[in-house]
C-alpha cells in the first residue's frame, strides 16, 4: 500500500517539479530580453531549465522505468543552477529542486530501492552543471 501511494505521489511531485522548473523560466524570458545588465548566458540557462522540466514531464507521463534516475539527475542539475545563480533568479527554482528530488525519492521507495546511488548521480549532475556554468562564465569574461 505504501509503495502504491509513493508511486502516485512520485508522479504528482514529478509533474509539479517539471512545471516549477519551466514556468519561472518562461516568465523570466521576456524580461531578460529587455535587461541589458544581466549576463547573456542566463537566457541559455533558462532554456536548459525549461528543457529539464520538459524532460521530467515526458518521462513521468510515459511512466518510464527511468523516472527515478531522471528525477534525481535533473534535481541535481537544477539545484546547482539555483545555487550558482543565487539571488538573481536561483530562488525561483528552489521549489523545482525540492519537488524533483522528492519525486526521485518517492519513485525509489515505490520500487523498494535505496536511493544512495541515485543521490550520488544527483551530486554528479550538480558537479557537472557547476563546472559548465563556471567554464562558460570564465570563457565569456
Amino acid at each position: 500500500m505504501i509503495r502504491g501511494l509513493a508511486r502516485h505521489l512520485s508522479i504528482v511531485s514529478g509533474l509539479s517539479g517539471a512545471f516549477a522548473a519551466a514556468i519561472p523560466a518562461l516568465l523570466l524570458w521576456p524580461r531578460l530580453g529587455r535587461s541589458l545588465g544581466l549576463d547573456p548566458l542566463l537566457r541559455y540557462y533558462l532554456v536548459e531549465m525549461m528543457a529539464i522540466g520538459a524532460l521530467v514531464l515526458g518521462v513521468v507521463l510515459v511512466r518510464a522505468s527511468t523516472a527515478a534516475p531522471v528525477a534525481w539527475t535533473t534535481a541535481g542539475a537544477a539545484t546547482a543552477f539555483a545555487v550558482m545563480s543565487g539571488v538573481t533568479v536561483g530562488s525561483l527554482f528552489a521549489p523545482a529542486c525540492a519537488l524533483l528530488a522528492l519525486s526521485g525519492l518517492l519513485a525509489d521507495i515505490s520500487q523498494g530501492r535505496v536511493p544512495l546511488r541515485r543521490l550520488a548521480a544527483a551530486g554528479a549532475a550538480a558537479a557537472l552543471q557547476t563546472g559548465v556554468m563556471v567554464a562558460l562564465a570564465a570563457w565569456s569574461a
